[in-house]
């Protein structure tokens, strides 16, 4: 489900990056055309894109952060499972790794 929802939502994301941008375009020549100040429609523009990039670039990070997290949890359930497949021996400690991790454990090392 987290992983259908975010593909609406790159898919989503593609489309306003398109729109907002052909919007400013429009926005920034037909203001350009009808006054005679040129630095107001020109920062305008300008401070509406630098806000925009900073939102849209926050939420654009934090998609690309799940999918490679989904990624990351499907690499260790197929690891997970494949080890679970070799019984429930290699887990087990020999006496000197244990007798070195309760060394280390207790401060001695």
């Amino acid at each position: 489900m987290n992983e259908w929802i975010s593909n609406i939502f790159e898919r989503l994301l593609t489309l306003m990056h398109v729109i907002v941008i052909l919007g400013l375009v429009i926005y920034l020549f037909t203001s350009l055309n009808s006054s005679y100040d040129k630095t107001t429609p020109v920062l305008i523009t300008l401070m509406i894109f630098l806000i925009y990039v900073i939102i849209i670039g926050t939420l654009t990070t934090f998609i690309s952060i799940n999918k490679t997290l989904q990624r990351v949890e499907s690499e260790l359930k197929k690891h997970t499972i494949h080890l679970q497949s070799f019984g429930s021996g290699m887990g087990k400690n020999s006496d000197k790794t244990q007798s070195s991790i309760d060394a280390f454990n207790r401060g001695e090392i």
